[in-house]
């Protein structure tokens, strides 16, 4: 190949292509095929072996319940040829990656196959072997958790909210209690509590109309709580001061006491008394293996900050060595929202999981444990059929590329190819676990950012001291990221904060506060203040800069066309033949 890029393509990343050419039931068409098998059971041929009918049959039961079948307008012979097309390509690419496994950069992805198999094998022979939950355990959880599986009388609230300094004079208060007073008469007068909730309020709630949500008794301050659940439904409180500033209050909805029945909450118990027992059976496990190996293990050195250096060992069981470069490594590659969904201790803990689960598998000898060989086979067999596929995709990328196909596309899309929007921001974030009452939190990040706009604090000395994100060792930088990881980190209404500043300037404490879809609520940690160090804005990229990214999008549009390129070449190199008659 003369094209000077083609000595890239083997490092490009996999895509949906690789997924789409590889057919699923890999092992299936691994599986030894009926050789002298009458030749009316025979569907194809090739140099690569013979396909049966019951090699068919088997690999149709491996697919999704709903694929069992001819799509509309399919015929049954079209739809089963479709399929044996499948599974002599599926056996084409793993036998091409069987001959490319002695590769070194394919020798290391078959061994992580193959290892990540064998620890699912340790789990299974470990844990999930011994987990018992019988009907006894789910009616006795069931009767010692009451509030799990109701809830006593509830109320819905909405609520507009004036925050006003703990310091404030006293023409200040009075000032914000007359404007809170004239927004609750225009309320009452048909205004639409809502809109004057996301234009006036200063909770967090503003964005959601001002809804709080179904709430008990004792989740208000008791001087509050007295007079809201005192409130019919649809009705309005007066101007409440707190400490914090001034509420009122509207109540939405009123919720009786109810409770779920054992059989109704059976899927749910189970599913719960299951998750708890493979969690306490795999910390047993662990620390026994953990014991047995006499693995070093010293996560407690990720607190000790500059006193350690890169070479320092976290972790090592026989030869397998984790330091904190491997650590550092991570943090620099990943994303800074990849890194504050898994923190370096929950990275670490991963990692050992997996290093001690692997050590436990050798030493049981699972790899030849006919319980798992199979699983381990097919592991290995879906890694070597990865590998080929992206074989022949690197060979189709090489030949459109020399016939300047992928040069001409940059060409008329180079628009497309352009860096993001980027910011470099500097942080300090402060969660609530050991505050009483968040908006201490919030004041003390209030009383800060006056201190650092006023030159009388440095925000980078104040994130190393007091700053609970990731970045506050390096002073609250936060390198150059996308504020789409702002928005999932922090919520959207943080994001829009941030587009908001200009180079140079510090936000006002922001609620982190990101969206459960699971619970239907906002999960809120904590107060964060931003400062925008740098912007650095879109510029279009050359050829040799974007390639990656052309040859993806460039792929993704000739998908049909690679693909059936790619079928041709293999038929034609296994010598494949379909008995369509025999279908």
């Amino acid at each position: 190949m003369s094209n000077p890029r083609s000595r890239r393509l083997f490092s490009h990343p996999f895509h949906r292509l690789v997924a789409t050419i590889i057919a699923t039931g890999a092992l299936v068409i691994l599986a030894a095929c009926g050789a002298g098998a009458g030749s009316k059971n025979l569907v194809a041929r090739s140099d690569l072996g013979e396909l049966t009918r019951a090699d068919l049959e088997a690999y149709i039961l491996t697919r999704p319940e709903v694929r069992r079948r001819p799509g509309e307008g399919e015929s049954l012979k079209e739809w089963r040829a479709g399929l044996t097309r499948d599974l002599l390509m599926a056996r084409a690419l793993a036998a091409k990656g069987e001959e490319l496994s002695s590769q070194p950069q394919f020798t290391a992805q078959i061994r992580q196959a193959r290892e990540t198999a064998l620890v699912d094998a340790a789990r299974q022979r470990l844990v999930d072997s011994r987990i018992d939950v019988d009907e006894e355990d789910l009616r006795l959880f069931y009767d010692e958790h009451p509030d799990l599986f109701g809830h006593p009388e509830q109320i819905r609230l909405r609520h507009i909210f004036r925050r006003v300094a703990r310091d404030a004079i006293p023409q200040e208060r009075a000032r914000a209690r007359a404007e809170m007073e004239q927004l609750l008469e225009r309320i009452r007068g048909g205004g639409h509590f809502g809109d004057l909730a996301r234009e006036y309020s200063d909770s967090e709630t503003a964005h959601l109309e001002g809804l709080i949500g179904r709430i008990t008794r004792g989740a208000l301050d008791p001087s509050l709580e007295e007079i809201v659940w005192k409130l019919d439904e649809g009705e309005f409180s007066e101007v409440m001061e707190t400490p914090v500033g001034f509420h009122f209050f509207n109540l939405d909805g009123r919720f009786e006491p109810s409770h779920m029945d054992f059989e109704d909450a059976r899927g749910r118990l189970t599913r719960r008394l299951i998750r708890e027992a493979r969690e306490r059976l795999e910390r047993e496990a662990l620390m026994q293996i953990l014991a047995e190996s006499q693995a070093v293990h010293r996560p407690e050195l990720l607190d000790a900050g500059s006193k350690i250096g890169p070479g320092d060992v976290l972790f090592s069981i026989s030869d397998r060595v984790i330091t904190m470069a491997d650590v550092q490594t991570y943090l620099d590659t990943a994303s800074f929202l990849k890194a504050r969904k898994t923190p370096p201790e929950e990275w670490l803990a991963l990692a050992v999981r997996r290093e001690l689960l692997l050590w436990k598998a050798l030493q049981m000898d699972l790899a030849t444990d006919p319980a798992f060989t199979a699983a381990l086979e097919h592991a290995e067999t879906e890694a070597k059929a990865r590998v080929g596929a992206s074989y022949y995709l690197q060979k189709r990328i090489a030949e459109h590329a020399e016939a300047g196909a992928v040069d001409e596309y940059y060409d008329q899309h180079y628009r497309r190819f352009q860096t993001p929007k980027m910011y470099r921001l500097r942080l300090i974030t402060v969660n609530f676990e050991g505050y009483q009452r968040h908006y201490d939190v919030y004041e003390l990040l209030e009383d800060l950012a006056k201190e650092i706009r006023s030159g009388r604090r440095d925000m980078a000395a104040a994130a190393r001291e007091i700053s609970d994100d990731l970045s506050a060792a390096a002073g609250g930088d936060t390198g150059w990221l996308l504020l789409e990881g702002i928005a999932t980190w922090a919520g959207p209404r943080a994001q829009q904060a941030v587009i908001a500043l200009k180079e140079g300037e510090l936000s006002d404490p922001l609620l982190i506060e990101r969206y459960d879809k699971a619970s239907l609520t906002f999960d809120r940690d904590g107060y964060t203040l931003i400062r925008v160090e740098n912007i650095r804005f879109p510029e279009v990229l050359t050829l040799e800069e974007s390639w990656d990214k052309v040859v993806k999008r460039y792929s993704d549009v000739h998908r049909l066309e690679f693909e059936e390129e790619t079928r041709r070449e293999v038929f034609s190199e296994i010598n494949a033949e379909i008995l369509r008659k025999n279908l």
